[in-house]
C-alpha cells in the first residue's frame, strides 16, 4: 500500500491527536510531502498524514509511513517488519 499511488482511493481516518477528524471518510484528491487534501460529505479537508492512522481501501496504515513527497515514497524500498517476535 505504502508503494501505490493513493490519488482516488477511499480513505477514512480510524486514528488521529484530532478527535474531531476520527470516523472522518472521503476520497483523496490531492496529495504533498505532509499532506492529502479529501473530498468527503463537508467539502474538501486537508489532513495532515503525521497525526492520523488512516484506513485506505481497507488497509490500516499509520500516517508517518506516507510522509514523504509521493513520487519519493514510490520508489523508496520498505522493509516488511516480522509480526511473530520468535522470528528475530
Amino acid at each position: 500500500m505504502i508503494q501505490t499511488l493513493l490519488l482516488g482511493k477511499n480513505i477514512k481516518i480510524i486514528e488521529s491527536s484530532n478527535r474531531f477528524l476520527v470516523g472522518l471518510e472521503g476520497k483523496i484528491i490531492d496529495e504533498s510531502q505532509n499532506a492529502f487534501v479529501i473530498v468527503c460529505d463537508g467539502g474538501e479537508k486537508t489532513i495532515i498524514k503525521n497525526t492520523c492512522t488512516f484506513k485506505i481501501d481497507n488497509v490500516e496504515v499509520e500516517g508517518a509511513m506516507l510522509s514523504g513527497k509521493p513520487h519519493e515514497r514510490l520508489k523508496k524500498k520498505w522493509k516488511r517488519k516480522s509480526e511473530n517476535k520468535d522470528d528475530q
